[in-house]
């Protein structure tokens, strides 16, 4: 429609099922170089004599609703058609003329027929729920209000997710400290436990002595505090005292003696590790290179031979052939030593043959295993012994060569 509002008269009582208007009344600018279209007589009985329907001449330069000379009657005369299609009745309608100008919505163009169509505004004096509008810079400041909003929103939401993160991060790195430190706690306390339980350094014992110090104490406090104890009481008391110490003493000192044949056993075999390890060289373009010498791999050989002495339980064939290979070993060398070592090897051997148990060779293998050990730290037989001897020019009685005939 046009700038102005269609209003019914009170008069008007339409009981048919379909209301048609034919009235084309959208004015837009008038183009100069187009005739303006005729209009058809008033219908009859219409109030104010305005034409009902528009039509073109037969050139149809002007379309039905674009007449620029059009203009608005004050009274309609609607036509009411029935479910026939057919004419019932007429009916004449009243027009509420709007005072101010409707803004410009927009519009589409057919793309078969190429006819322009423009959106209407509604047929109120309100806008609804749209806001007023005076003119297009008003929709311009309202518009970026709108981007302003969104934008902001935006911010605050992303400010608001960066602390809500941050506290997280916050709460996990302080459940993930308390697990650390349960853990080191938990560290500590097996760590107590086990340094009194299986002692192994003289930390280790100094705090085993001073524990049990300070609990003979605290027991001969609450022996002499004992209240109307006689003479007698207080001794057997006392004498309870003495022998849990005298017991826990003598665990101790059982720790002590097993901690150090442990501690013996791991550094004889971190000391044939070193003599087995091999030299360590700078080439010219100042790499480390790993050079195995004779020394070296004589050092290899004899230690892979105390390992096999050393180790229990192995199988009768292995066993036997571990001890011939011993045997050859020493046998290059003439001395007491090596005359030991040879025949300690042969009465293993003879006994295995015979079939003895394991527990009834312990004595001898503890022997053989001793005496094996003293000939590769023997700087004449091993010379990477050399470098771990605390005394290099002392020798042992046993381990002299004999003087070879010429």
């Amino acid at each position: 429609m046009g700038d102005e509002n269609v209003e019914p008269s009170e008069e008007t009582n339409l009981a048919a099922s379909k209301l048609q208007a034919s009235i084309r009344g959208h004015q837009e600018r008038a183009n100069p170089t187009k005739p303006p279209l005729k209009a058809s007589a008033a219908a009859p009985g219409s109030a104010g004599g305005a034409p009902v329907i528009v039509q073109n001449d037969a050139d149809e330069q002007w379309p039905p609703y674009a007449d620029p000379e059009y203009v608005m009657p004050e009274t309609i005369e609607v036509l009411v058609l029935g479910p026939d299609g057919k004419e019932r009745a007429s009916s004449t309608v009243g027009v509420a003329k709007c005072t101010t100008r409707k803004p410009y919505l927009g519009g589409y163009r057919h793309k078969k027929t190429g006819k322009v169509y423009h959106h209407a505004s509604c047929q109120s004096a309100e806008f609804g729920l749209l806001p007023q509008r005076k003119n297009l810079l008003e929709l311009k400041r309202q518009k970026p209000q709108v981007l302003q909003c969104f934008w902001r929103g935006y911010l605050a939401r992303r400010r608001t997710w960066g602390i809500r993160q941050r506290l997280y991060d916050a709460q996990v790195a302080e459940e993930r400290g308390a697990d650390e430190a349960g853990r080191a706690a938990s560290r500590r306390r097996q760590f107590e436990v086990e340094r009194r339980i299986n002692p192994r350094s003289a930390k280790d014992f100094e705090l085993l002595y001073n524990e049990l110090e300070a609990w003979r104490a605290k027991e001969m406090e609450r022996v002499r505090a004992i209240p109307d104890a006689t003479p007698g009481d207080v001794k057997a008391a006392m004498s309870g005292v003495l022998a849990k110490e005298t017991k826990a003493l003598q665990t101790i000192d059982r720790l002590k003696a097993q901690a150090a044949k442990e501690g013996k056993a791991r550094r004889v075999e971190r000391v044939m590790e070193l003599m087995a390890f091999p030299k360590k060289w700078e080439a010219g373009d100042g790499e480390l290179q790993e050079v195995h010498t004779p020394f070296t791999t004589r050092a290899q050989e004899l230690r892979d031979l105390y390992r096999g002495l050393a180790t229990d339980r192995l199988p009768p064939d292995e066993r036997l052939q571990i001890l011939l290979n011993v045997k050859w070993t020493v046998q290059e060398f003439a001395c007491p030593l090596t005359h030991d070592i040879v025949e300690l090897c042969d009465r293993e051997a003879d006994l295995l043959n015979r079939g003895r148990n394991e527990k009834s060779l312990e004595g001898l293998r503890k022997r053989t295993e001793t005496l094996f050990q003293q000939f590769i730290e023997t700087p004449d037989f091993n010379p990477e012994s050399t470098r771990f001897l605390k005394v290099p020019t002392l020798r042992q009685m046993n381990a002299t060569l004999a003087p070879t005939a010429e």
